[in-house]
């Protein structure tokens, strides 16, 4: 098990250097500030996930399927990059990432995964997976423990009153789409934002979650599926006392302490990235960095205050 190495953690640091917030946008319990970099840095130039299985990428079952482990082959002529947390849909049932990859063009091995839909285990179902989207914040990261995930996503669908035969997590989505649909209409997608902060006014406490990304094509890529993930966190604590209250500069706070104290907990290499798991030793913030030749991909913290 490798640390996260003095170089990549100097940076780790500077990619969170040079970013301005945008206005925080907000409504009842919810709210999010998009990052812009006026400086672009170099990056590694891939495909996303939901672009990548329309162009070649193949996720599908193993032979004799494993509930922790899909196979995986890139046939996009790209390096394609897939984050820790988004979960595919199909097989023998729904999963979620659990490592941030960036797998090189030609690529063909194994994806590591937990499953999201307890429920179903049908041998007989076609073994390709799809883009599913993004899982609520908390759920990725219990991704390091299987029935931490299982008990992460029953919690969502009961809060959100979305249980079903299959504790399937896209449950949730499916009956809250056009809440979810709102939230994108209302907090549309600004040209050149490279991240997004979200916050989340809890019964007692705000969750405040971080995702940012080497480049403004990532980001746009991924923004829809991450806001989505959000405003469902946001649901489960939604009632008229909650309102959320914050300003812009606990936000930028949040961002310039976001690596103090945190310690490597993990650290996988898979292909051309390298995904290390961080925390604080008490876990009040949580996060991880995918890397490709020791340059932050993305990066992406998440802490209760």
């Amino acid at each position: 098990m490798a640390a996260l190495t003095s170089e990549e953690y100097t940076a780790a640091c500077r990619f969170l250097t040079g970013l301005s917030l945008g206005s925080l946008r907000s409504h009842e319990n919810f709210g999010i500030s998009l990052l812009y970099r006026e400086a672009q840095p170099p990056t590694h130039q891939g495909i996303m996930l939901e672009e990548a299985v329309k162009s070649g990428l193949v996720i599908s079952e193993q032979e004799t399927p494993c509930i922790e482990v899909l196979d995986v082959e890139n046939n996009t002529g790209k390096d394609v990059i897939i984050l820790s947390g988004e979960y595919v849909v199909g097989g023998s049932q729904n999963r979620v990432v659990a490592t941030s990859v960036c797998l090189k063009s030609g690529y063909k091995g194994t994806l590591p995964v937990r499953c999201v839909e307890q429920g179903r285990w049908n041998h007989s179902a076609p073994r390709e997976f799809f883009s599913g989207g993004h899982t609520p914040s908390i759920v990725r990261s219990s991704v390091h423990n299987q029935h931490a995930v299982w008990e992460e996503v029953s919690r969502t669908l009961t809060s959100t009153r979305s249980v079903c035969q299959t504790s399937n997590l896209g449950q949730a989505y499916a009956n809250h789409a056009e809440n979810l649909d709102s939230v994108l209409r209302q907090f549309q997608y600004e040209q050149k934002g490279v991240g997004v902060i979200a916050a989340i006014r809890m019964k007692e406490h705000t969750r405040l979650v971080l995702d940012i990304f080497s480049d403004k094509y990532k980001m746009e890529q991924h923004y829809a599926g991450i806001l989505s993930a959000r405003a469902l966190e946001a649901l489960q604590y939604n009632n008229p006392s909650a309102t959320l209250s914050l300003r812009v500069g606990a936000l930028s706070m949040f961002i310039h302490t976001a690596l103090d104290h945190t310690v490597t907990k993990e650290s996988a290499e898979l292909s051309l990235g390298r995904h290390t798991v961080f925390s604080t030793p008490d876990n009040s913030t949580t996060g991880s960095v995918l890397t490709v030749n020791k340059v932050p991909v993305y990066l992406t913290v998440a802490c209760t205050v």
